[in-house]
Formats: structure tokens, C-alpha cells, sequence
């Protein structure tokens, strides 16, 4: 809870949570955009793509700061072309890693902060306007447990099942798809490197829920048993943008 943290680490949170919001605010108005004109969106894409850019790597920590400054500039571009939309979603998400990676450095009492805080910002700011206050006084009672479970149980998979299946890299269309129509996920099969442990992941998503004006999805890992752990939208969608998806459902 925010009364463990330091001055400083409270100024993180807040800083940290804000610029989190935002972020994701930035990438979903654009991504609206985006999903005006599916074709469009498609061939700027493709050009994307076809250009080497930062934005798709995790740089050196020592470059944070500067990566930071730079895709800042990106959001505050005047969008004339579907593809200068695609170059500001592009770089909202990549700030959203950066800016996730940096908070994790400082433990994750603060992490964890900073998640609830921003969960704050999402139902304070839902649809862009401040909730009307309550007609009945806020009791002042500590609040309920979580009524949503971090761990499901759902099948098992092993990697076998899926190693020979053909896989495609995820596109910025599915992205935008997914977004809209989080359903389209249930009992997909990914694969991605995971920088954290070094090594490659095969994750299966067999349900997702509501929370708070937050999506949760749960996620099985191949080989790990029967649990599905909760993820967060922005989380999981940070998985999905660097993944391979394979064709078949399991």
C-alpha cells in the first residue's frame, strides 16, 4: 500500500501512473482511427514493417531516457496519413513497455502501487470524463477483498501439441481486432521470447473478464500445469505485438 512507500517512491507512482494512462489513452484513440479503415491500416503496415525502427526492440537500459524523449514527440504529431496514426500507436505501446520496465526496477511494492494507482486513474477518467461523485457518502470501512481470482484453473497443455503447427507473427490489424473484440482470443496459442527469463514462452489464453472498466486474461503456460494466471490488458497486449501466433486452436 501507498503508506510503505517513500516520498520519492509515491512521486514515482503518481508520475508513473499518469504517463501510463496516457499512454494507453493515446494508443486507443489512434487505434480507433486505425480501425475506420482496415485496408488502410494494412498497407501502412506493411511500410512500416519495411522500415528498420527503434520502436521495435527493447533498447539498452542506458538508452531508456532517450527513446523516452524521442517517441514522446511521436504522440504529439499532427496525423494526416493512416500511417502517421500507426507511428503514434506503435509509439504509445513502446512507451509502455519502457515506462513498465523502469517502474519494475523499483521493487515491486512500488510496482505494484503503480498498478493500483492506475487502476484509479481508469475508473476516475472512464470514457475520458471524471465519474459523477456519489450520492450516498463513501463509507470509510476498508474495502472488500478482490473479487477477481489472479489464478484460474484451466486444461493443460504441453509444448508438443504445438511445436509442429504452423505460426504467423502477430499483425498491428490483430492488435486492433483483439481490442475491439476480446473474444477472438479465447483458445489462441502464442509464442515470444521473454527477455526476463531468456528463453521462449508458449502461451495458450483460455478466458478473459471485466474488471473495473480493466480486462483481465488469463493466461496457461505450455509445460507449467493447469494454472491460468491473470494479466492485464496492456501487459498482455505488450506480449502479443512482439509474438508469433500458430494457426491452429488448442
Amino acid at each position: 500500500m501507498s503508506e510503505n512507500l517513500t516520498v520519492a517512491e509515491k512521486a514515482i507512482v503518481a508520475k508513473a501512473s499518469q504517463d501510463l494512462y496516457r499512454y494507453e489513452r493515446t494508443c486507443e484513440e489512434h487505434s480507433a482511427v486505425l480501425s475506420r479503415d482496415l485496408e488502410g491500416c494494412i498497407k501502412a503496415h506493411e511500410e512500416y514493417t519495411a522500415n528498420s525502427n527503434p520502436m521495435s526492440f527493447m533498447p539498452p537500459r542506458e538508452e531508456f531516457d532517450r527513446h523516452i524523449e524521442e517517441s514522446e514527440k511521436v504522440l504529439k504529431k499532427d496525423c494526416r496519413t493512416v500511417l502517421d496514426h500507426l507511428h503514434v500507436v506503435h509509439a504509445a505501446y513502446f512507451l509502455c513497455r519502457l515506462l513498465m520496465k523502469k517502474v519494475s526496477e523499483h521493487g515491486e511494492h512500488v510496482y505494484s502501487e503503480f498498478i493500483r494507482k492506475k487502476g484509479e486513474l481508469d475508473k476516475q477518467y472512464l470514457y475520458g470524463f471524471p465519474e459523477f461523485p456519489a450520492a450516498i457518502p463513501v463509507s470509510s470501512e476498508p474495502e472488500p477483498p478482490d473479487l477477481y481470482p489472479n489464478i484460474l484453473a484451466a486444461r493443460p497443455f504441453e509444448l508438443k501439441e504445438v511445436m509442429n503447427l504452423p505460426r504467423v507473427s502477430v499483425q498491428e490489424t490483430e492488435l486492433i481486432q483483439y481490442q475491439r473484440r476480446p473474444e477472438l482470443l479465447l483458445r489462441e496459442t502464442f509464442m515470444y521470447f521473454d527477455e526476463d527469463e531468456a528463453k521462449y514462452q508458449v502461451i495458450r489464453i483460455p478466458a478473459f473478464l471485466t474488471a473495473d472498466q480493466e480486462r483481465l486474461f488469463y493466461v496457461v503456460y505450455a509445460d507449467e500445469g493447469p494454472e491460468a494466471f491473470a494479466f492485464i490488458s496492456v501487459h498482455l497486449f505488450e506480449i502479443l505485438r512482439t509474438s508469433e501466433r500458430f494457426l491452429t486452436k488448442i
